[in-house]
C-alpha cells in the first residue's frame, strides 16, 4: 500500500468526511481486513495497477505503480494476468501459502525444460527525463544449472525468453555459472554484464534496478538487508518499446529445477 493510501486510512478513522473523500478516490475496506486497511479499486482485470496520486481530477497522476502480488490463485491466473509458456511436464506457478507473498514453479526433469511468465499488459517504457524502478526477490534451486531471466521484457514475437529476448532490462543466470548478470538489450543487441554476485542454491536474493531516463540503468542485488549497487549499464537501453514484467527458468541439465519469486513491484513516471 502506498504512503498516500496509508494516510487516507488513518484519516478515515478520524471523521465521516474523510470516509467520503476516501470513497471518491476509490479506496474502500473489507470486513475481513485488519482495522484501517484500505484497498484501491483500479477497475477491470488490472486490479493491481494504480497511480500514486489517486483519482483527484484536480491533480494529474505522476507515477504508474504496478504491484503483482502472489497471495491467491487469481495472482497466478494464466488466462487474464500471465502468459505462461512451458516445455516439459513440471509443476506450474503455484502460490506458496506457507511463506506468504511468494509463488513457485518446478520444471520437469528433462534438459532445457522450462516455465516462463510474461504479464499480459505491457505497461512501462524507458523515456528520456523519466524514471523506472523494478524490484522483487528470487530463489533458485540449483543456480549452476539454470538459465534464468527476471525483469522487464517486450512481448516476444517468437522463440523463448531465455535466448530470444529482443528488448529487455533485467537479471539473468547462464547455464554452468551461478553468477548473477545484468542485461539491457535493444532490438536484439546487448550483452549480459556480471554483477559480481554469486548466488547460492535455494537462497532468497532481492534484485532490482532503476533507469535514469534513457541514460543508464543501475542494478542492485543482495540478500535482504545487504542489497547494493552492482553494475551500471548505459548502452543498448530499450527506449523504443513498452515493456512488461517477466520471469522464468530453464534447466541446465536433465534434472528438475525450481524458481520462487516474491511480489513484483514496478514503478514508472507518467
Amino acid at each position: 500500500m502506498s504512503k498516500r493510501a496509508t494516510d487516507f486510512a488513518k484519516a478515515r478513522r478520524r471523521s465521516k468526511v474523510s470516509q467520503a473523500l476516501a470513497a471518491t478516490v476509490g479506496l474502500y475496506e473489507l470486513g475481513s481486513d485488519p482495522a484501517g486497511a484500505m484497498r484501491h479499486n483500479a477497475g477491470g482485470r488490472e486490479q493491481s495497477v494504480f497511480d500514486m496520486l489517486l483519482s483527484n481530477p484536480a491533480v494529474s497522476p505522476l507515477m504508474r505503480v504496478i504491484h503483482l502480488p502472489f497471495l491467491d490463485d487469481q495472482d497466478v491466473n494464466t488466462t487474464d494476468r500471465w502468459d505462461e509458456t512451458a516445455s516439459g511436464s513440471g509443476t506450474a506457478l503455484t502460490i506458496q501459502d506457507a511463506v506468504g507473498n511468494k509463488a513457485k514453479f518446478t520444471n520437469g526433469a528433462g534438459d532445457n525444460e522450462h516455465y516462463y511468465y510474461e504479464l499480459k499488459y505491457e505497461k512501462l517504457q524507458l523515456i528520456a527525463g523519466k524514471d523506472v524502478w523494478f524490484f522483487t526477490s528470487i530463489e533458485i534451486g540449483d543456480v549452476d544449472q539454470a538459465d534464468m531471466f527476471v525483469g522487464l521484457c517486450a512481448d516476444l514475437a517468437s522463440g523463448e525468453i531465455f535466448a530470444n529476448r529482443v528488448d529487455c532490462v533485467g537479471f539473468t543466470l547462464a547455464d554452468g555459472s551461478g553468477i548473477l548478470q545484468a542485461v539491457c538489450t535493444k532490438d536484439g543487441t546487448g550483452a549480459a554484464t556480471s554483477t559480481g554476485l554469486t548466488l547460492a542454491d535455494a537462497t532468497e536474493y532481492w534484485v532490482g534496478f532503476h533507469s535514469n531516463g534513457t541514460s543508464y540503468v543501475d542494478f542492485f542485488a543482495g540478500i535482504k538487508g545487504s542489497e547494493a549497487q552492482r553494475v551500471r549499464i548505459s548502452t543498448n537501453l530499450p527506449d523504443d518499446e513498452i515493456l512488461a514484467p517477466a520471469f522464468g527458468l530453464q534447466n541446465g541439465e536433465a534434472v528438475a529445477n525450481n524458481m520462487t519469486i516474491s511480489d513484483i513491484w514496478a514503478f514508472g513516471d507518467r
